[in-house]
């Protein structure tokens, strides 16, 4: 099977977010290989963040939360001061205006006490909250709170 160069002027806005993602998710992979000593956990975030470029709806938003790891007590203390609330789900979206949130744990994973106490305030705020432990349970709640996807795990459009 021969390969031709095709210009990247050419594609368009979906192809090029999908180029994109491959290019990230290739990147990720060898610097995965390249650093086994990665929790399963991290491992899991990063295919949720590469997966969730490619099919949440292109006016759809999303951001990883960087609350867990190692810091110094100081830095700990000057985090929370600046408003850092401990238990906040790992994964925000935003769209059409509203904020959903998804918890990621891995296999044997379970939800902290500040996690369930942060999780049952969003809720409380109004806020829907999902926690996943595969691509299809982070597929399930998106489409649950009526998200439409470009695509799915299966790589159907959904």
């Amino acid at each position: 099977m021969s390969r031709r160069a095709i210009p990247l002027a050419s594609l368009g806005p979906g192809a090029l977010r999908q180029v994109s993602a491959f290019l990230t998710a290739e990147r990720v992979q060898s610097e995965m290989r390249a650093a086994p000593k990665q929790r399963p956990e991290e491992q899991f975030h990063i295919g949720v963040a590469n997966h969730l470029e490619i099919v949440l709806p292109v006016d759809a938003w999303f951001c990883h939360v960087p609350n867990g790891g190692k810091r110094s007590k100081a830095e700990a203390a000057r985090l929370k001061a600046m408003g850092t609330k401990a238990g906040t789900p790992d994964i925000e979206i935003v769209y059409q205006g509203r904020s959903y949130w998804i918890e990621l744990k891995s296999a044997s994973g379970s939800l902290s006490k500040a996690q369930k106490d942060c999780h049952a305030d969003l809720r409380r705020a109004g806020a829907p909250v999902a926690t996943a432990r595969t691509l299809e349970e982070v597929e399930t709640a998106l489409r649950g709170w009526g998200i439409p996807l470009r695509g799915s795990v299966q790589g159907v459009a959904a």
